[in-house]
């Protein structure tokens, strides 16, 4: 069994960048807690059905040079009805015992099916408080802030391709990936249709994020194609394009972005800047 405290120090004495920096600070404790729950929920049989994608497996799995906080899954096969994560809480807490650390649990179920587990701690931060490892004011317990985590899983369509990665840390484990053309498809999607509802008018209306062009530019930087038929099936899902039909290819993915950037307040130098956060 490792021994966390010594695995967290090591990780961040020296990083000057985050251990002057609270932001990235919770960051990196958030990607430790990431690290250790995702070999928890090999058991059970999770990755049978469950295939693990967005920003965080592309982090973990792919060096992608950005925090993430969610740990995004969606199912091969539908049996979203009949999924809870309470195996795998059980799991998650047994195992977090055995480090010192205690977890609070909340699963729900949202307005489209999606299945989710929130999970905050702060015992990694109380491991480290008053060790001189960071400020104190990052981790003593009138200023600290419980690190919030998101497990999701959820059906939708399932013409992507998947993987199987091996994973090493404190125990080796496999776990199952989208590949990264079905990872691109899944970026320009969101890039393309993320909306959230404006509380005053009621409409849904566009919502551009950083993290959503960086990745963007990481996949075209490494000359990865999309997996068309996946985006296309995705865009005929849920968002602006739904049951339009499109058969996307390379022209039209090219003309939709060029569309979205208009009137987009694109900032190359401050998009790169986002590499090591996750907003």
């Amino acid at each position: 069994m490792m021994d966390l405290f010594e695995y967290t120090k090591n990780r961040i004495k020296d990083n000057e960048e985050i251990k002057n920096n609270k932001k990235l600070f919770y960051c990196e404790i958030r990607e430790i807690m990431q690290e250790f729950i995702l070999p928890c929920l090999v058991t059970n049989n999770f990755f049978d059905n469950n295939v693990f994608h967005g920003g965080t497996s592309l982090r973990i799995l792919h060096g992608l040079k950005r925090y993430s906080e969610d740990l995004d899954f969606t199912m091969k096969e539908n049996k979203i009805s009949d999924f809870t994560w309470q195996p795998y809480i059980n799991k998650i807490k047994s195992y977090g015992e055995k480090l010192g650390i205690k977890f609070d649990f909340k699963e729900s179920k949202d307005k489209f099916g999606n299945v989710i587990l929130r999970i905050k701690s702060d015992s990694i931060l109380e491991m480290l408080d008053g060790k001189n490892i960071v400020p104190d004011e990052f981790t003593n317990k009138n200023n600290r802030k419980k690190i919030s985590l998101k497990l999701e899983t959820n059906y939708s369509v399932n013409t992507f391709k998947d993987e199987i990665k091996a994973v090493k840390y404190d125990t080796n484990y496999n776990i199952r990936i989208f590949d990264l053309p079905s990872l691109f498809a899944g970026k320009i999607n969101a890039v393309l249709t993320r909306e959230e509802t404006n509380e005053e008018t009621g409409k849904k209306e566009r919502t551009d994020y950083g993290r959503d062009w960086y990745d963007l530019i990481w996949y075209i930087d490494k000359g990865i194609k999309p997996n068309y038929d996946f985006l296309s099936d995705k865009l005929d899902y849920k968002g602006p394009f739904k049951d339009n039909h499109i058969r996307a290819d390379l022209d039209w993915v090219k003309n939709a972005l060029l569309t979205r950037m208009q009137g987009l307040d694109f900032n190359i130098e401050k998009i790169n800047k986002l590499g090591r956060s996750d907003d």
